[in-house]
């Protein structure tokens, strides 16, 4: 169709299918890109209507249609000088991702959560840092840090020691393996980053252990290397009662909510992320052979592997964030992976505050003695995990935009959170399938650990030839079947509204800022 350049032409063209539909939105963009002066009211209505549309849900490429609607409006917000014009397509792209049962939700979401914002992270270059391992022995530590060896205990792949008469807390941080020295440097640069720049009149930042300018150390030849820290005891005081602190009342769980998700959000107004709030992966048994490790890409909507196991020791804590070896710098135009990033640290919190109930009574797990799944939905209080949802959105928000809300302004909260607890509650995914493939991707002392970890015993597993067959375990509770979609799919509308909630006022103050000027 060769448009007229006019909206009163592609009005009258629009018909009610879905292939006019989308031919509509087509000319559409063809008008505004090449005539962006004719853009009006009228226009952005059409488009508006075409997302009410609820006739096409059922369609297969509906969410394509859909996506390519919440993209124009995105595109008009940005390209019309008219401020009317310019609120007007947004405050039509609020109303739909408020609304996160509807068709339209997702694809509204995601377009306010890519807008063109500003993020310059910083630029970490610590050419002084040396990348060698410098042999030690412990005695030297305790020496260099004035403490006598104190309380020992294991947490992970860091020891840590205690000592009565103080507060903090000795860590040796052991890297994955002997040759993975580069992340533990990582994690010194972002320390000395985040101390260099006060981040630590905020939150806890560990100080460092030198000797002779060196970070990396190791005991002998054979040992891993590891760096080496001080920390308040309250930096492995876990939001669900584990760590140094085996019981958090609900207000000490909601005050480490409120201290995070403010932490975090600012890091993320300065282009500083931290993308491992805790582990999230489609499915974990694949990661050494899939293109994208394992890893969940929360905006596809696939089954969340694990979710409580992956909740349970968070990186954050009653002292603020952790584990620094995860935080990247941002800058540029990649504003999916923006979006994304942020949306990982908001679905993380939505999984700590469920697994924090969970935690009330650990034993209650899995599949029973009889058989059946675990409903353990009583530990659970909606009006409690609302309000903890309330304090993490809110305080996010205030981080990264630098000023309160009042109020969520999502429709269906409380159905969201029944939902949440509905499939938190009950452990009715708990199948994994370990593919011949992966498998083969195994040692047999790995193969064996797998095993032996989810019920089989050494006996059957004597009888089990590796590769030969797929294998299923009980590792859940997972959200969703494996290799199917999220149990809880209204989560992932919920997290794709927040994110471009925080992300669009963002945006909405930088171009007012600007057109100050």
């Amino acid at each position: 169709m060769n448009i007229a350049h006019s909206t009163a032409s592609i009005i009258s063209y629009v018909g009610r299918s879905f292939a006019s539909h989308f031919m509509t939105l087509q000319n559409v963009k063809e008008l505004i890109r090449e005539h962006p002066e004719k853009i009006d009211v009228h226009l952005i209505g059409l488009i508006e209507k075409i997302l009410k549309y609820k006739k096409h849900d059922k369609q297969k490429l509906a969410s394509i249609l859909y996506r390519e609607a919440a993209h124009l409006l995105k595109e008009i917000s940005v390209i019309t000088t008219d401020i009317t014009l310019k609120d007007l397509s947004l405050s039509i792209l609020k109303d739909f991702s408020k609304n996160i049962l509807n068709t339209s939700s997702y694809p509204a979401s995601f377009a306010l959560g890519t807008l063109p914002i500003k993020i310059d992270g910083p630029e970490i270059i610590e050419n002084n840092i040396p990348d060698n391992v410098y042999k030690i022995s412990q005695d030297d530590i305790f020496k260099k840090v004035g403490f006598k060896q104190g309380k020992k205990i294991i947490l992970g792949r860091s020891t840590l020691f205690l000592f009565n008469d103080s507060n903090k807390v000795l860590v040796f941080k052991f890297a994955k393996n002997k040759n993975d020295v580069k992340n533990l440097l990582k994690e010194i640069k972002w320390i000395l980053y985040l101390k260099q720049n006060a981040w630590d009149k905020l939150f806890s930042v560990p100080d460092v252990i030198h000797v002779k300018g060196n970070f990396v150390f190791s005991f002998n030849n054979n040992s891993s290397p590891f760096i080496c820290f001080l920390v308040p005891k309250q930096y492995f005081v876990y939001p669900n009662g584990l760590g140094l602190k085996s019981k958090v009342s609900y207000q000490e769980f909601l005050a480490i909510l409120e201290k995070n998700a403010k932490i975090l959000g600012m890091l993320m107004d300065k282009g500083i992320i931290h993308t491992a709030v805790i582990p999230l992966f489609h499915n974990r048994t694949q990661r050494n052979r899939r293109s994208d490790s394992g890893v969940y890409l929360w905006d596809r909507g696939g089954r969340l592997d694990r979710w409580l196991e992956s909740s349970l020791y968070p990186n954050i804590g009653a002292s603020g964030i952790r584990d620094f070896e995860h935080i990247e710098s941002f800058s540029g135009d990649n504003r999916t992976l923006f979006f994304r990033q942020m949306g990982n640290q908001i679905l993380s919190f939505i999984l700590i505050i469920g697994s924090y109930f969970r935690m009330q009574d650990p034993s209650r797990v899995g599949i029973t003695k009889d058989g059946s799944i675990t409903d353990a939905r009583d530990l659970f209080s909606k009006p409690l995990f609302k309000k903890a949802v309330d304090i993490v959105i809110k305080n996010y928000f205030e981080g990264f935009n630098g000023y309160k809300i009042n109020t969520i302004p999502f429709q269906q909260m409380d159905y969201l959170v029944e939902r949440l607890i509905e499939e938190m509650g009950m452990d009715k995914y708990m199948e994994e399938i370990i593919r011949v493939e992966d498998q083969k991707a195994m040692n047999r002392k790995e193969f064996e650990k797998v095993l032996l970890q989810y019920g089989y015993t050494k006996n059957q597993i004597k009888e089990i030839k590796k590769g030969e067959k797929d294998i299923t375990i009980y590792s859940g509770p997972h959200l969703g079947e494996f290799n199917g979609r999220i149990s809880v799919p209204e989560l992932i509308e919920f997290v794709a509204a927040t994110t471009a909630l925080v992300i669009s006022s963002k945006y909405l103050n930088q171009i007012a800022f600007n057109s100050s000027f």
